[in-house]
């Protein structure tokens, strides 16, 4: 289950993307929502509402969120950024 979930985090997201390029517009804005996770990790690190060593974690439960709540809205990418 593991190797799995090892796999299923590595590749998913590239995967995502190459679909993306082949139907464009079609999958979550990937790299938009990156972006975004970052530059809040960024400000919740320099306010010190999160520790360093917990900045990677929260960003990618960020980045989680942002894309369940692309999936629920069911938007295009361009209406929901």
């Amino acid at each position: 289950a593991g190797v799995a979930l090892l796999l299923a985090s590595n590749f998913g997201v590239v995967a995502l993307v190459a679909a993306g390029r082949v139907s464009p517009g079609s999958m979550p804005p990937i790299n938009v929502f990156t972006d975004i996770a970052n530059a809040a990790m960024e400000s919740k690190v320099a306010s010190g509402e999160v520790q360093p060593v917990m900045a990677t974690f929260w960003a990618q439960s960020f980045w989680a969120e942002l894309l369940g709540q692309y999936l629920q809205a069911g938007e295009r990418p361009e209406v929901f950024v």
